[in-house]
C-alpha cells in the first residue's frame, strides 16, 4: 500500500531593497568652479556599497562660476542596481558673494593733481572716493586735485553689488609738497 504525499510548493517574492542616493547641500563663492558634490548612501544591505551598483549616479547642477549669486538644484540620478530600488534626494547649491577686493597703487610725494591706479575684481559697483581734508586735496571723478599744500587721506570703497559683496575701506596717505 502506497500513501500519495502532500507536496508543498511555495513561492518566494525578493523585493529590491530600498537605497537612497542624497547630494549634500554646500556652498561656493561667485566666480568660483562649482566643488565636488557629496553623495551619501543610505540602504545598502549585506555589506554592500557604492561599488555594488551596476553604474555610479551622475551629478548635475546648473550653475557655472559666473552664475548669479542665489541657490541652484543639485540634481542626482542616473544609477542602477540589481538588488535596490533607487530613490534620489536634490541638494542645494548655494552661491553666495564674492569678497570684494579693491587696491591701489603707491602714490608717492605729489605737486600736481593726478590719476590713482586703482584695481579692482568687482566689475559691478562704482569706486567711492572720500577726502579727509578738502583744503589739500579734493576728487574729480578718479582724479586728486591738489588744493594746497599738506598731508591727508584719500579712502576708497566699493558698495556691495549682485555678485560680491562691499569691500573695506582702503585709506591711501597723500601728501602735497610746494614745488622746490
Amino acid at each position: 500500500n502506497y500513501t500519495q504525499g502532500v507536496s508543498n510548493f511555495f513561492t518566494f517574492v525578493v523585493k529590491k531593497a530600498p537605497l537612497t542616493i542624497s547630494v549634500a547641500d554646500t556652498s561656493r563663492s561667485y566666480g568660483v568652479e562649482n566643488p565636488a558634490f557629496t553623495l551619501s548612501y543610505e540602504g545598502f544591505v549585506n555589506g554592500d556599497d557604492e561599488m555594488s551598483l551596476l553604474s555610479l549616479p551622475q551629478v548635475e547642477c546648473a550653475a557655472v562660476s559666473v552664475s548669479d549669486v542665489g541657490e541652484y538644484d543639485i540634481v542626482v540620478g542616473g544609477a542602477a542596481a540589481g538588488n535596490y530600488e533607487i530613490s534620489y534626494r536634490p541638494g542645494t547649491l548655494s552661491v553666495v558673494p564674492a569678497a570684494t577686493t579693491l587696491s591701489v597703487g603707491e602714490v608717492g610725494l605729489k605737486y600736481d593733481s593726478f590719476a590713482l591706479s586703482v584695481t579692482t575684481n568687482n566689475p559691478e559697483s562704482e569706486i567711492d572716493y572720500f577726502v579727509e581734508d578738502t583744503r589739500v586735496v579734493k576728487m574729480a571723478d578718479d582724479r586728486v586735485v591738489v588744493v594746497a599744500p599738506g598731508t591727508t587721506h584719500v579712502l576708497l570703497k566699493q558698495e556691495a553689488s549682485t555678485n560680491y559683496a562691499a569691500s573695506e575701506a582702503v585709506s591711501v596717505p597723500v601728501t602735497v609738497s610746494k614745488r622746490p
